[in-house]
């Protein structure tokens, strides 16, 4: 397949009665030294012009460049607000499900955040 990518069979076989594990893969096809080295250097361009588009629109509204180490690090601490603010209000809802003695989807409907207690989280 072009590109590198590992062939996969277009339909997987089902697990059987007396193995109830996901189906298997077929093998990875080996790659040469040069074949992955090229592949790595692809990747390389494309995180580059990533990042500097990322830059030339930071650069467009006055903000200074960044490097991918702190987009990432900017990204894990905003995660990490959100879920501790997420746990904190799903703790109050689930209070007040408790006094009120409803379902806590109840007290989620009522103050609008049924989507985001209901689903996975955004990232």
């Amino acid at each position: 397949m072009a590109g590198g990518l590992p062939q996969r069979p277009s339909q997987p076989n089902p697990p059987s009665a007396s193995s109830p594990i996901k189906p298997e893969l077929a093998p990875l096809a080996p790659r040469s030294v040069e074949e992955l080295q090229t592949e790595i250097t692809e990747a390389e361009l494309v995180l580059s012009a990533r990042l500097e588009t990322h830059n030339a629109a930071r650069a467009a509204k006055g903000l200074p460049p960044q490097e991918a180490e702190q987009i990432v690090e900017q990204y894990i601490k905003l995660l990490t607000q959100y879920n501790h603010v997420k746990d904190a209000t799903q703790l109050v809802f689930d209070k007040i499900a408790e006094l009120q003695q409803l379902p806590s989807g109840d007290i989620h409907a009522r103050y609008g955040a049924s989507d985001e207690f209901t689903t996975s989280n955004p990232a």
